[in-house]
């Protein structure tokens, strides 16, 4: 099942832990007990519609998919053999949600107790996250084919965004030549350099550059932010939007570091350049944050940082 405008908006909220949808229930009573919801292998899947279309917006207990997105429905078979199920059927047309009622409630310390405990016999095997994985990264291979020559740049960096999407880790450069391979098999007669070396050199460059995965764009990531509540202490410090950003970049990239310019941040928050700057430069000095990796002036490369302590 497709997701997105192509659908009518349609929207899913995947829930990976059990106990974050149970959280969310508690959350949203009459809402959970009228949207139509599956029962997965892992967890949840809740459908909806949404007024304008939504990209795929990734949280650490799963996602909710629209543009770009696709879903498994009622009596689909998982990889791990386990049956989707209706929990709350499908009936008649979709209710118009707005998708801020689906943000991952920030109480982190609790949801990471919930997921240290959480175990669920029907857990996928290594082997079939790796079958289900390598299904969704041979999408992303014939999606991203060029239609004609001069468009192998493109292609090739919307290819790095759909593995960061769904891998959710990095992946060393050695690693991603098979997936390379495949693509250059299809894509060698449409592209107008047939230098493989120059093309793997792309991917590759196109991969460490890559800010935001396939399916999210900072706009999903701002209205995520202002939906959440702040951490407590930056209220204190009267910064509530600029540590939400980047809470929510943090979780979007966990566990490596997250990009962020200040100039992008100003661009968010709606402040000038020098005060995204200095603020940013505060939370580093307080220990909210630590400089992974320092961006090249002339905007070349953003800095990179880390959430540390209390978020």
């Amino acid at each position: 099942m497709v997701c997105g405008e192509v659908s009518g908006n349609l929207a899913i909220r995947d829930f990976d832990i059990e106990g974050s949808y149970e959280s969310w229930v508690a959350s949203q009573p009459s809402l959970a007990s009228t949207l139509p919801t599956v029962r997965t292998a892992r967890g949840y899947h809740v459908y909806c519609r949404t007024a304008l279309p939504v990209r795929i917006r990734k949280y650490p207990d799963g996602e909710l998919r629209g543009t770009g997105g696709y879903t498994l429905a009622p009596p689909s078979i998982h990889p791990s053999d386990a049956h989707y199920q209706w929990k709350i059927a499908l009936e008649g047309e979709l209710p118009i949600i707005e998708p801020a009622v689906f943000a991952r409630p920030h109480d982190s310390k609790k949801l990471k107790q919930r997921e240290q405990s959480q175990q669920k016999p029907t857990e996928p095997t290594e082997a079939n996250r790796g079958h289900s994985e390598k299904l969704e990264l041979q999408e992303a291979i014939v999606c991203t084919i060029p239609n004609a020559a001069g468009e192998r740049e493109r292609k090739l960096m919307e290819l790095a965004r759909r593995i960061h999407a769904i891998v959710g880790r990095k992946i060393e450069p050695r690693d991603l030549t098979p997936i390379f391979d495949e693509w250059w098999t299809k894509a060698e007669t449409i592209v107008a350099t047939k230098d493989y070396t120059l093309g793997l050199a792309s991917f590759v460059r196109a991969y460490q550059r890559v800010k935001v995965p396939y399916g999210e764009t900072m706009a999903d990531v701002l209205q995520a932010a202002m939906a959440a509540t702040p951490p407590s202490w930056a209220i204190k410090l009267r910064c509530e939007l600029l540590a939400s950003i980047c809470r929510e970049l943090q979780h979007r990239n966990t566990p490596e570091p997250f990009y962020l310019s200040a100039r992008k941040a100003g661009e968010l928050t709606k402040e000038s350049y020098p005060t995204a700057y200095r603020k940013m430069e505060l939370l580093v000095a307080m220990g909210h944050l630590e400089v992974a990796k320092r961006g090249k002036p002339g905007g070349q490369e953003a800095t990179r940082y880390r959430c540390i302590g209390d978020w």
